[in-house]
């Protein structure tokens, strides 16, 4: 990737300021309009499993047939994929700042996974087959069956193995929407421009696909490409 992104925070009272250069006749230029700007959720979007990295995928796999937008194309998606890497950090970061911990300092999970022995696991699956005969089974005797088989640490606690569900409570719930709504509205600067897909090219790419780039793919990568006719 050739540097890095410009992190900037913009909200509807800076946006104008960010990256312009005042001239001696008041005018602002703004030296960032045509580049790529991403927010943090959009940066997430478009590496992980979305609407967002679908149609980002149906391009990049059909804009081979230009070779220049090609390369621009995949200079841009390492720079996204750089900066994903920073907001996992970042997002990784505010969670363990205030998310419910255990005594150990640990985050707290609702879905708590547990450990076990090879020959412990295999016990509990089969007693909560013959509990459940192929059918559902109360959380509550399959929360004891849990305890029963899991693995313990020397203070006979189950060790757990964490989960997918953090806990949040009392003041730091709010302060974590609070800081994680910032978070996702924070925008990275890409130094790249937009890159210009004609009707011409976006018929030859709609030629070479099984599955179409439709005005929905070009309405939410609006940030990132310029559809002209």
């Amino acid at each position: 990737m050739a540097g890095k992104g410009v992190e900037e925070r913009m909200d509807a009272k800076t946006t104008n300021q960010i990256g312009g250069l005042k001239m001696n006749n008041e005018k602002v230029v703004d030296i960032n309009k045509n580049r790529i700007v991403l927010t943090n959720l959009e940066i997430l979007n478009l590496v992980e499993t979305s609407p967002f990295k679908a149609a980002f995928d149906r391009i990049q796999n059909t804009i081979h047939i230009d070779g220049k937008k090609y390369y621009w194309v995949y200079r841009t998606s390492q720079a996204i994929i750089t900066a994903y890497q920073k907001a996992v950090r970042d997002k990784d970061a505010l969670i363990k700042k205030f998310c419910d911990k255990d005594e150990k300092g640990e985050p707290i999970f609702l879905d708590s996974q547990y450990q076990f022995d090879p020959d412990q696991k295999k016990l509990y699956e089969e007693e909560i087959k013959s509990i459940s005969d192929g059918g559902t089974i109360e959380i509550v005797k399959s929360k004891e069956i849990t305890l029963k088989y899991c693995k313990k640490d020397k203070d006979d606690k189950p060790i757990k193995v964490g989960g997918t569900q953090v806990s949040f409570s009392g003041d730091n719930a709010i302060e974590f929407n609070a800081a994680f709504t910032e978070f996702v509205t924070t925008k990275t600067i890409l130094p790249f421009n937009k890159i210009e897909i004609d009707s011409t090219l976006l018929a030859q790419m709609n030629s070479k696909s099984e599955k179409l780039i439709t005005i929905a793919d070009m309405m939410i990568l609006g940030n990132i490409f310029d559809f002209i006719e």
